[in-house]
């Protein structure tokens, strides 16, 4: 087993030979920064762990872990402050409407209530000990059912394939485009720019007006 950085196997994720060598790819983050969000975008299940006691963190990033949350899990779930920090969870979820907390006397009664979105499982782990992992492993191929069974799988590869495009065009007609403007050019709208003679707008468009 090979580990790499995130940003190392992203263009893998989009290759079709790794789909085909690897049926499972787990990637892990260093958090829910940009790096985390663009992860999240390319990956089928994102699961956001949060450590136990880190409430004043979860509450600094606010809803933001919710937007890309598929599963949420609050590890070392033994430890003072771990009930806090679900809690904290727990109500961002309920304001959200999107989940209920499992395994919890708290929990949303909702079986009976059919609904086509995915409610967003809270979980409690013990690394350690192996606590609720099998749990976690049950949210994960839950949530791959709901993927396949209400087509949301093929909306999101939808969309990240047409994120991708975009974002390979934007790059490669910047790059083909500021090949056909000299450096001096260049360096002279950047001054006007500084000088405030100018403003980046207005530089943008007469570039572009020069080769249209």
């Amino acid at each position: 087993f090979k580990q790499k950085t995130a940003y190392e196997i992203m263009p893998s994720l989009v290759g079709s030979e790794m789909c085909i060598r690897d049926s499972h790819v787990i990637i892990e983050t260093v958090g829910v920064g940009q790096a985390g969000v663009d992860i999240a975008f390319n990956v089928h299940t994102t699961i956001v762990m949060v450590e136990a006691g880190a409430a004043d963190d979860v509450q600094a990033i606010k809803a933001g872990i919710l937007e890309i949350a598929d599963i949420l899990a609050v590890n070392k779930a033994d430890l003072r402050g771990a009930e806090q920090t679900r809690a904290y969870l727990r109500s961002m979820l309920m304001m959200g409407g999107s989940a209920n907390a499992t395994g919890d006397e708290a929990q949303i009664e909702q079986d009976d209530i059919p609904s086509p979105s995915w409610r967003v499982p809270l979980l409690a782990t013990v690394a350690s000990s192996a606590e609720g992992v099998d749990e976690l492993l049950e949210s994960l191929l839950q949530h791959h059912d709901y993927l396949q069974s209400s087509g949301e799988i093929h909306k999101r590869q939808r969309e990240r394939m047409l994120s991708i495009i975009k974002s390979l065009l934007r790059n490669r007609l910047y790059t083909r485009f500021v090949q056909r403007v000299s450096q001096e050019r260049f360096d002279a709208l950047l001054h006007a720019i500084v000088s405030r003679e100018t403003d980046p707008y207005t530089a943008a468009a007469s570039l572009i007006e020069e080769f249209d």
